[in-house]
């Protein structure tokens, strides 16, 4: 679906009326970049996954369809997501520390240091309406980092900010995890091209999160853990 689904959908965009076409991939195509580096949108493209790697490729379908397509292009490459939604993702990191830390749990964090941006869903949901207001001359075609430079965030940042607010729970570093993406974004071309900044910081999130908690909400996680998080599919191949 990811690959070979998503490639014969943009090659059908042609000849429908469409005004805009916004392709939502991810910052997680940078990969793993030095510490001291910030990614921006003209960065190198390391993917590290194969959901990532799908992504690149789909944004160079779409990107090279600029001298031909009857409609506008926009790619998106969203930060990892935080903050309430109609249906919560418990496996991303903001929302997973906080909910396994207001349940008390023992939280072992993997590679402290490593760097991630992060957004507010209903920032992502701006940022949207921001592409879809501008006009084509502005966004036509165009790559834009989604989210903002406040919350670029390591894992021992979030766990601070989580600790700030929640007092329960017991945070354990740990060396040597296998998830190798650590990447810092630049989010100047989205600020300046669009005027947008994110209106939710981590802590905000954390806050949020920890009230619903606190009222009850998602008591059902531990018995359906497979709902609040993404799943992945396999099935044998000739």
């Amino acid at each position: 679906m990811n690959e070979d689904g998503l490639a014969r959908f943009v090659d059908a965009l042609n000849g429908r009326s469409l005004n805009k076409v916004v392709f939502v991939s991810t910052c997680s195509n940078y990969g793993e970049i030095p510490a001291d580096t910030t990614a921006d949108e003209n960065f190198d493209l390391k993917p590290l996954s194969l959901y990532a790697k799908a992504k690149v490729a789909r944004e160079q379908q779409l990107l090279a369809m600029d001298n031909h397509a009857d409609f506008c292009g926009v790619v998106l490459r969203f930060a990892t997501a935080f903050g309430l939604s109609g249906r919560m993702r418990f496996d991303l990191t903001v929302s997973e520390f906080t909910r396994d830390l207001h349940a008390g749990a023992r939280l072992e964090v993997y590679d402290a240091d490593t760097w991630r941006p992060y957004c507010h869903v209903r920032d992502f949901a701006r940022a949207l309406h921001r592409v879809l207001a501008f006009p084509r001359d502005i966004v036509g075609f165009e790559v834009f980092n989604a989210g903002g430079d406040v919350n670029n965030y390591t894992k021992k940042m979030i766990v601070d900010a989580i600790q700030d607010q929640v007092k329960t729970g017991e945070v354990v570093y740990v060396a040597g995890g296998a998830d190798r993406r650590n990447y810092r974004v630049d989010f100047g071309k989205i600020r300046k091209a669009l005027h947008f900044e994110p209106a939710f910081t981590v802590p905000d999130g954390v806050r949020e999160l920890a009230r619903a908690l606190d009222q009850g909400f998602f008591a059902d996680y531990s018995a359906r853990p497979d709902f609040y998080r993404n799943n992945t599919i396999t099935y044998p191949r000739d």
